[in-house]
């Protein structure tokens, strides 16, 4: 353990470098982001796009596209806390046999709510493996060829968690209406039955720590969905380091070949503004939040769920949440929670919520700031996908 605490300045700017968030301009592969930042999150079909946008230098949305569906470098999956991702094709093994105790009986139980037993799935899914084999199908074409008593949609979330189905392209980037295929033809020489779960585990952690350390224990099994006593057994096993951070309560623990850079930083860069996606991995991914906000803003960036909306942060701090709308025409939206403090930075705000607002609409918009919001807490669920609706 480091001899002092880190600074918590230093601490956030090293996780911004991780995250590809400190500004800089140098080239980088779509893939390389995606696994340097654990992940890109994508409940939400448009939010891998828009964090890939805040990250990546003159990103647009076709290079995610090719990756996808033509190259097939990422794969879009259920993994950690049963939530959609795109990851590297690299790290799909590890993330489905590490998560799959977690997701399969998810989506099990989910299709029993919506009528689908064990036996209803035997016999559904042979008939559904035919139809999408060799070019695949959506689900509104497996509905018309299948009978209308069976949960299409739960049956296909099943078998994706279970390794039958792959995600395919959907109609438009903001659209969940994926055409699905047989992951076995989709992903020829992805072999999910390897690592073991064990060596799986250890995998997962090891990228988890690397994307966001330093973290905590409960850090890690908030994120991945596991258990504290196995992800302490498993950092036992890891070369990780475990240091204090000043300001914050609890043990973390981080790579142990990155304590000697961390520790030899005095002073964090200054004056970096993003603004990310609702759900963005860096804002989802600490149990923790302290590190990157003040209490008192909570209930205006996290709803009752826990669901992050579109927020700015200034140098890895929260600052303020934003939106987009399309009223008589396109609005980027933003809401500062203390303006007063806001000083040089307000003019990099601005300009980042009209290029965040011009890849969105493909057009210039217009920009309002909001005042007097209504925190997420006391909204109907959803609210946080337009948190300054109504402003």
């Amino acid at each position: 353990m480091p001899e002092k605490p880190l600074e918590l300045d230093v601490v956030r700017h090293h996780v911004l470098r991780r995250q590809h968030l400190a500004g800089s301009t140098a080239p980088v592969s779509l893939v390389q982001v995606a696994r340097d930042v654990g992940g890109l999150h994508s409940t939400m079909p448009a939010t891998p796009y828009l964090s890939l946008f805040s990250r990546v230098p003159g990103f647009s949305r076709d290079q995610l596209d090719e990756e996808l569906y033509v190259k097939k470098s990422l794969i879009r999956m259920r993994c950690v806390r049963n939530t959609l991702y795109v990851l590297p094709r690299t790290m799909v093994p590890a993330a489905f046999t590490a998560t799959k105790r977690l997701t399969v009986p998810n989506s099990e139980r989910f299709c029993k709510y919506r009528g689908v037993d064990e036996a209803e799935y035997k016999r559904a899914a042979p008939l559904i493996v035919d139809l999408v084999r060799g070019g695949g199908k959506t689900t509104a074409e497996i509905k018309a060829a299948l009978e209308p008593s069976t949960s299409i949609p739960a049956m296909l979330i099943l078998m994706c968690d279970r390794g039958v189905l792959a995600r395919g392209k959907p109609p438009n980037w903001r659209s969940n209406a994926y055409r699905y295929h047989l992951f076995s033809e989709y992903y020829p020489g992805v072999k999910l039955d390897r690592p073991d779960e064990a060596e799986a585990t250890r995998q997962l952690i090891s990228m988890y720590v690397a994307a966001f350390g330093p973290v905590t224990a409960g850090d890690i099994a908030w994120w991945t969905g596991l258990g504290k006593k196995t992800v302490t057994d498993v950092l036992a096993q890891l070369p990780v380091a475990y240091c204090a951070i000043a300001g914050l309560d609890g043990e973390f623990v981080m790579l142990r070949r990155e304590t000697k850079w961390l520790a030899g930083q005095q002073d964090a860069p200054k004056r970096t503004v993003n603004f990310l996606p609702g759900l963005d991995g860096y804002i989802m991914g600490y149990k923790q939040r302290d590190r990157y906000m003040d209490r008192n803003i909570c209930d205006f960036v996290f709803d009752r769920s826990g669901n992050a909306a579109p927020t700015i942060l200034i140098d890895g701090r929260i600052a303020g949440i934003w939106d987009f709308t399309l009223e008589d025409e396109p609005v980027v939206k933003y809401c500062l929670f203390d303006r007063d403090a806001i000083g040089p930075e307000l003019p990099e705000i601005v300009r980042k919520a009209a290029e965040i607002g011009n890849f969105i609409a493909g057009m210039r918009v217009r920009l309002k700031e909001c005042h007097n919001v209504e925190p997420l807490t006391k909204r109907t669920a959803g609210a946080v996908m337009a948190p300054l609706k109504g402003q």
